[in-house]
């Protein structure tokens, strides 16, 4: 049950991100016809929180599909082919 918990655990949150960031975005950039995760590139206060958001969301990404990757792989490690 703990291993089935972490599987899906991390595919909510794949699925859920998927929804709540990148689909809301295409939403938005249909209806107005620009990006709307456009944050100015300079050494304003905008900028360097726009610079740590986009790294944020990229790290939180990246490391729910390393633990993906992990829990995939020992998914049954319970189960013994020697049966």
């Amino acid at each position: 049950m703990n291993e089935f918990l972490k599987i899906f655990l991390t595919t909510y949150f794949i699925v859920y991100f998927g929804i709540a960031f990148v689909r809301k975005s295409v939403i938005v950039a249909k209806r107005i016809g620009k990006n709307p995760l456009v944050l100015p590139k300079d050494d304003s206060a905008y900028g360097l929180i726009g610079f740590y958001f986009k790294l944020t969301m990229i790290f939180m990404f990246v490391y729910v599909l390393l633990l993906y990757r992990h829990y995939a792989t020992n998914f049954y490690p319970f189960y013994n082919l020697t049966h």
